[in-house]
C-alpha cells in the first residue's frame, strides 16, 4: 500500500504562493484593462496620483508655508512617494495595490495555525480571504492609500504571535498611517492583547499608543478639530443623491460582511470588537459608501479583523460542538467541513459578485440575489469597463499631445491627464477657472453625468463644454471619432478624422403615432450624412428633452437617395431619432462629414 504523502510547510507555502500569484496576475490584468479603456477615476486614482506627484514635486520652503499639503491623515503616502518619485505613473498603483491585498494570504496563514493548529483549516481560510467577494471592491476601485491597512495588520499581528515585537512595530506603523480610522482600530487592536490576552503592556502596545497618538495630533494641528467631525460624513452624501441609511440598513450591512464566514466570527466576539471603530462609523455615518459591501474601498478596513474573529471562533468551535454531543472523533472533521463550506460558499460569491467573476458570469441574473446576499441589487458589469475600444487610442493621443503645465478640464474618467496639469472636473471648477484645453470624451458616463456630488450649480462635461464653446473664446482642436479637444483661443482647421456610427430603431409605435424611435447616445458638433432604409419615407426628426419638452437639434436637409444632411452647433447627450412608417430593428447610419 502506497504511504499517503504528508504536506510539509514548504508544500503549504509553495500552494499559497502559486494561489497568491495567480490572484495577483489575474487581478491586475483586470485592474490594467480598466486604466487603459479609460474607466479608472480621477476623484480616486487621479487624486492618490496627484497626492503622491506633489509632494516630492513641491519645493520644502512652500510645504512649509503650506503644511497642508502633506498628507497627515495618510501618511504612509510619503515613502510610497519616494517610488512614485522613480517611476511617476498611476498605473503601478493599481497593480501595486493588487499584489499587497494578495499578501495578507501569508500572514493569516500563519495566524490561522496559531489560533486552530489545523494547517488544512489554515489554508483553506486564507484562501478563502482572497475570494472574499467585499475585497473585491477594494481591488476594483482605482487606488486608495486605505488598501494598505488589511495586510499590515495581518503581518502586525503574525510578527507579535511570534514575539517578534520589532517588525510588529514596524507593520503597525504601516497600518496606523493607512487611514484616519486605521490608529482606532490599532488602539482597540492593543486593548485586545492586554485584556483578553492578558498581556503586559510592553513595547508592542505602547507603540500603538504612541503612533495613534502622534497621527491624531497631526491631523488636529494640520486640518483642525473639524475634520474629524467631517471625516465620519455625519452629513454626507452619495454620489447620486442626499442619503442617509436607517439604521436597518447598516444593521444589515454588518449582517451581509458576516455571512460569507458563515458568521464564525461571532464566536470569536472580543476579536471582532477591534473593529468596534469601523462599526460605530458605519452606524453613523450619513455616506451611503460606508454602507455599501461592493464597489468601494471601505471594506478593507474591516476584512482582516473579520477573518481573524472567524478563526477565532473555529478554534472555540470544538467546545460547541462537544455541548451538542458530537463524538472526539468526529469534530477535527466537522471542524474542516466548516471550513470548506467558508470556501465554497466565497467561491460562488467570488464568482458572480467581483469583477472578475462577473466577466465569466455576467450573462446570469442574479440582481434579485445580489440584493439578498450583498445588500446591492446591482452588478460590476465588468465587460463594459475593461474593453479597450478604437475611440480609447484617440483619446491618448488627444491627452498626450495636451503641453505639459497647461490647465485642462477633463472628464472623471481621465486620471491619465493629472500629473503635471492645472486639472478641474465640470463640477468641481473654481470660480473664474479658464482652461486652456478641454478634452471631451462622450464614451463615458461622465460625459452627461456628475463626478462625484450633483449640485445646482455644477456642471456636466457636456454642459461645460457647450458653456465654453459658445462663449466664442474656444475652437475645435482636435476631433477623432467623435473624441474632441476645445482649445482656448484657437480659430484654425482641426485634426479630424471621420466617424461612423450605426443606430437601431427600437419600437416602430413607441411615440403612439407609428413612428419608429430610435436613441443617439450622444453627438458633438458636426456635419452628419445620416443613411436612412430604402424603405424609408417622410421626415426625420432629430428630437432632445429638456425640461420635459422635445426640442428639435440642429438642421437637417434631405438631398436624395434616402440621404439626410444634419448639422449640429452643441454637445448633446441621449437624444431621439425620429422617423414615419420604418419597421423597427433597420440600422441607420451616420457618418461625420466636418466637424
Amino acid at each position: 500500500m502506497t504511504e499517503k504523502r504528508v504536506w510539509t510547510r514548504r508544500d503549504i507555502y509553495l500552494f499559497l504562493f502559486i494561489f497568491f500569484s495567480a490572484y495577483s496576475a489575474v487581478w491586475s490584468v483586470f485592474v490594467l484593462l480598466r486604466y487603459y479603456s479609460f474607466n479608472a477615476d480621477v476623484i480616486d486614482l487621479g487624486l492618490a496620483a496627484s497626492t503622491l506627484y506633489n509632494v516630492t514635486h513641491t519645493s520644502l520652503p512652500y510645504i512649509m508655508a503650506h503644511p497642508g499639503i502633506i498628507p497627515w491623515n495618510k501618511l504612509i503616502a510619503l515613502p510610497i512617494a519616494l517610488f512614485f518619485y522613480v517611476v511617476p505613473h498611476e498605473s503601478w498603483l493599481t497593480v501595486f495595490q493588487t499584489v499587497w491585498i494578495g499578501l495578507g494570504i501569508f500572514p493569516l496563514y500563519e495566524i490561522g495555525r496559531k489560533y486552530t493548529g489545523d494547517w488544512k483549516v489554515s489554508m483553506i481560510i486564507s484562501v478563502s480571504y482572497l475570494l472574499y467577494y467585499p475585497l473585491g471592491g477594494v481591488n476594483w476601485f482605482d487606488f486608495h492609500f486605505m488598501s494598505i491597512f488589511p495586510t499590515a495588520f495581518l503581518f502586525s499581528i503574525m510578527f507579535h504571535l511570534r514575539g517578534k515585537d520589532g517588525p510588529a512595530i514596524l507593520f503597525a506603523a504601516i497600518g496606523i498611517f493607512s487611514d484616519y480610522l486605521a490608529p482606532f482600530i490599532f488602539v482597540f487592536l492593543a486593548f485586545y492583547f492586554i485584556w483578553v490576552r492578558k498581556e503586559i503592556i510592553g513595547k508592542y502596545a505602547a507603540g500603538i499608543f504612541l503612533m495613534s497618538a502622534i497621527v491624531v495630533a497631526l491631523v488636529i494641528i494640520f486640518y483642525g478639530l473639524s475634520y474629524t467631525v467631517s471625516f465620519t460624513h455625519l452629513a454626507g452624501s452619495s454620489f447620486s443623491s442626499s442619503y442617509v441609511a436607517p439604521i436597518s440598513k447598516k444593521f444589515l450591512y454588518i449582517i451581509y460582511m458576516l455571512l460569507p464566514l458563515l458568521f464564525l466570527s461571532v464566536l470569536g466576539i472580543d476579536f471582532l470588537l477591534v473593529g468596534l471603530p469601523f462599526f460605530i462609523l458605519v452606524t453613523v455615518n450619513s455616506y451611503q459608501p460606508y454602507v455599501s459591501t461592493m464597489f468601494y474601498q471601505y471594506p478593507a478596513l474591516i476584512a482582516p479583523e473579520i477573518f481573524i474573529a472567524s478563526l477565532v471562533g473555529l478554534k472555540r468551535l470544538p467546545v460547541l460542538l462537544r455541548k451538542v454531543k458530537v463524538k472526539e472523533i468526529r469534530i477535527s472533521k466537522r471542524v474542516l467541513t466548516v471550513a470548506v463550506a467558508v470556501l465554497l460558499i466565497n467561491i460562488v460569491l467570488f464568482s458572480f459578485e467581483t469583477p472578475v467573476g462577473n466577466e465569466y458570469t455576467g450573462s446570469v441574473d442574479t440582481n434579485l440575489a445580489n440584493g439578498i446576499i450583498t445588500g446591492s441589487y446591482y452588478s460590476y458589469y465588468t465587460s463594459d469597463h475593461i474593453v479597450i475600444g478604437p475611440w480609447d487610442s484617440y483619446l491618448r493621443s488627444a491627452l498626450n499631445d495636451i503641453p505639459a503645465g497647461s490647465s485642462v478640464l477633463i472628464q472623471n474618467n481621465m486620471p491619465q491627464e493629472v500629473l503635471g496639469y492645472n486639472w478641474s472636473l465640470p463640477d468641481a471648477m473654481p470660480k473664474g477657472f479658464i482652461p486652456d484645453y478641454i478634452i471631451i470624451d462622450p464614451y463615458s458616463m461622465f460625459y452627461n453625468n456628475y463626478s462625484s456630488y450633483p449640485h445646482s450649480d455644477n456642471y456636466t462635461m457636456m454642459n461645460a463644454a457647450n458653456y465654453f464653446l459658445e462663449s466664442g473664446d474656444y475652437g475645435i482642436l482636435f476631433w477623432e471619432d467623435f473624441i474632441v479637444v476645445l482649445s482656448l483661443h484657437y480659430s484654425g482647421a482641426p485634426h479630424f478624422i471621420p466617424a461612423f456610427m450605426c443606430v437601431n430603431p427600437i419600437n416602430k409605435s413607441q411615440d403612439g403615432h407609428g413612428n419608429s424611435i430610435a436613441i443617439m447616445p450622444f453627438t458633438v458638433p458636426g456635419t452628419y450624412e445620416f443613411k436612412v432604409p430604402t424603405n424609408f419615407s417622410g421626415s426625420l426628426k432629430i428630437l432632445t428633452k429638456n425640461n420635459n419638452s422635445c426640442l428639435t437639434v440642429g438642421d437637417i436637409f434631405y438631398i436624395g437617395h434616402h440621404v439626410f444632411v444634419w448639422t449640429v452647433h452643441h454637445f448633446h447627450a441621449n437624444m431621439e431619432i425620429v422617423m414615419p412608417g420604418t419597421d423597427a430593428g433597420i440600422k441607420i447610419q451616420m457618418e461625420t462629414i466636418e466637424p
